[in-house]
C-alpha cells in the first residue's frame, strides 16, 4: 500500500513480485494484499494467472532460460541445474498451479490453460524470447507454447515428455488420481520416486531419494 501511494501501482506491483519471488525461494508464500487486488488486475503487465505462480529468478545479464518442472514436484527440482545455468544465463523457475507455493485452483485444470498461464509469465518477465527447459509435464507445457506462441521461444528442451497419452494409459491415470484424492501425495510419493530415481542412485544419495 505504501509503495502504491507514493510510487504508483506499477511500481508497487514490481515490488510485490520481487518480495513474492524472495519468499518462494525460501519455501514460503506471500499472500496477495486484498486492498491492491483491483489495481493489480488493471495493470497491463500483471495478470491474475501470472500472480498465482510462485517464482524464483536469478540475477544476471545472460540469455533468459525458463525451467518447468514435472508433475508432483516444484521449482526446487531444478536447484542444482539453476545454480549452474545462473553463471551464464538469467534463469526463471516457477511452481505449476497446485504445486509448491503456487495457488490451488478450484476443480480440475485443463492442460491447455498451462501454456496460456506461462505465456503471461514470460511476457510479464519481459526477457523473451526464452529458452524453455521442461521435464515431463513441463515439456508438455513447452510444446503448447511452441505451437500457440512460438514468438516467445528461441528454443526448447523437451525431456522425458509426450504430446499425448494413449487410451491404454487412461486406467493408470484414473487409479493415480483416485489414490491422490483419497490419500494425498503421500499415497503415490514412494512409487513416483522409484520411477524417477534408479535404485543404485537412491542408495548412493539417500537424501535425494527421500520423500519430503
Amino acid at each position: 500500500m505504501q509503495g502504491a501511494i507514493y510510487c504508483g501501482v506499477p511500481a508497487a506491483n514490481t515490488a510485490f513480485k520481487i518480495a513474492d519471488g524472495s519468499c518462494c525461494a525460501e519455501g514460503r508464500q506471500l499472500p496477495a494484499p486484498q486492498s491492491l487486488a483491483a489495481p493489480m488486475r488493471a495493470s497491463r503487465r500483471t495478470t491474475p494467472s501470472a500472480r498465482r505462480s510462485c517464482m524464483s529468478r536469478s540475477q544476471g545479464k545472460g540469455p533468459p532460460v525458463v525451467l518447468s518442472h514435472a508433475l508432483g514436484l516444484d521449482l526446487h527440482m531444478w536447484d542444482a541445474l539453476a545454480a549452474r545455468l545462473a553463471t551464464s544465463s538469467t534463469v526463471l523457475r516457477y511452481d505449476h498451479r497446485g504445486h509448491g507455493g503456487s495457488a490451488v485452483p478450484p476443480g480440475r485444470t485443463r492442460s491447455t490453460s498451462w501454456s496460456t498461464t506461462r505465456r503471461a509469465l514470460i511476457r510479464e518477465w519481459g526477457r523473451g524470447p526464452v529458452a524453455w527447459i521442461g521435464l515431463s509435464m513441463g515439456g508438455m507445457v513447452g510444446q503448447g507454447l511452441a505451437i500457440r506462441h512460438p514468438e516467445l521461444l528461441r528454443g526448447a528442451v523437451l525431456a522425458n515428455t509426450t504430446a499425448r497419452y494413449p487410451e491404454a494409459a487412461a486406467a493408470t491415470w484414473a487409479a493415480r488420481i483416485a489414490a491422490v484424492e483419497q490419500g494425498g501425495m503421500a499415497a503415490v510419493a514412494d512409487a513416483v520416486v522409484e520411477r524417477y530415481l534408479h535404485a543404485d542412485y537412491r542408495a548412493a544419495h539417500p537424501s535425494r531419494g527421500r520423500v519430503r
